[in-house]
């Protein structure tokens, strides 16, 4: 079983405690509050890459979508976007 340390600050210390438990986020918890934010940023950057697929891979809704009116990507255009999907 692998040894867990968390890390807390007080005034200009920096302390540094292991054991099995990494605390509560939002309770002033450094270690937890830091993965809590890492764990929300991947969560909301992997919705917002599934949400960028769709014009993607569907040039008339991304056309629609961001206001070019008939919108007719060349060959070229629909490469790359199959290739970033």
């Amino acid at each position: 079983m692998a040894l867990l340390c968390e890390a807390t600050r007080s005034a200009t210390v920096y302390h540094v405690q292991c054991g099995s438990n990494w605390g509560d986020p939002g309770k002033g918890d450094l270690v937890a509050d830091t993965i809590f934010w890492l764990r929300l940023s991947y969560r909301g950057g992997a919705i917002i890459d599934a949400l960028t697929v769709i014009p993607m891979l569907l040039p008339d809704v991304g056309g629609r979508l961001f206001g070019i009116v008939n919108f007719h990507p060349g060959a070229d255009y629909r490469y790359a976007m199959a290739v970033g999907a």
